[in-house]
């Protein structure tokens, strides 16, 4: 399994996430058994053993039983979690919630953000967050978090000293595979569209914007608000 730097981080990880999105063998908690637990954990070791250093987690995922399975794996194997990389989240909300007509759906509400912390919280988990515009109801949940004590998030530089790595102890940057190079060549130092980088590269629009994706996952460009992609110096 190949391995990329993130960013411009000193955190590496396999190239694939597995998503533990089917660990617990049913989304629906009450269907949960020993064996399906069991079968579970096989699945995160097995996948550990075949090289993902990164794992895809979600407070949806089974109403919480798979996170609860992934710590229980982790737990019962001293060691294991500072090999691993785990990214979760929060903002999707199961049918009848809160009431019965609730359908499936994306909630990103300021009510539904701080629960979602407030469950964190109870697990011991830090929280930090990062601020938004003051008058978009999108980032009410978030301000509101970092009012009320929560850790701010504004650089790389942030995220990082809370999980206790430096910025100095950043690596050199990675080699890049003869395409990526070709690609960070076509992206002209004032940024460029990426059907103008296709161009300049000489590939397919599709092509161009996965190479793109993993130039920005290495850290040598980044993609604005609108819509340009730039190098970073």
């Amino acid at each position: 399994m190949r391995t990329i730097t993130l960013g411009e981080s000193p955190l590496s990880c396999s190239r694939l996430a597995y998503g533990c999105w089917r660990i617990a063998g049913t989304q629906e908690p009450k269907e949960v058994t020993g064996e399906r637990v069991a079968a579970g954990e096989t699945a995160i070791l097995t996948a550990v053993e075949a090289g993902y250093t990164l794992f895809d987690l979600a407070d949806v995922y089974c109403n919480g039983v798979c996170e609860a399975i992934f710590g229980q794996t982790l737990k019962e194997r001293p060691g294991l979690r500072d090999k691993l990389l785990i990214a979760t989240k929060c903002g999707i909300r199961r049918p009848g919630e809160p009431d019965h007509e609730s359908p499936y759906r994306y909630d990103f509400s300021a009510e539904h953000i701080v629960w979602s912390v407030e469950q964190a919280l109870g697990l011991g988990r830090a929280v930090a967050a990062v601020p938004g515009p003051i008058d978009s109801p999108q980032s009410a949940g978030a301000n509101w978090l970092l009012g009320s004590g929560g850790q701010v998030i504004c650089t790389i530089g942030d995220a990082l000293a809370l999980m206790g790595v430096h910025a100095s102890a950043l690596p050199p940057a990675s080699d890049l595979e003869p395409i990526e190079a070709e690609v960070l060549a076509g992206v002209p130092s004032g940024g460029a569209y990426v059907d103008e980088v296709a161009i300049n590269s000489k590939l397919p629009v599709r092509q161009a914007g996965v190479v793109l994706t993993s130039l920005e996952l290495k850290g040598r460009v980044w993609l604005g608000s609108d819509g340009r992609v730039s190098r970073r110096l």
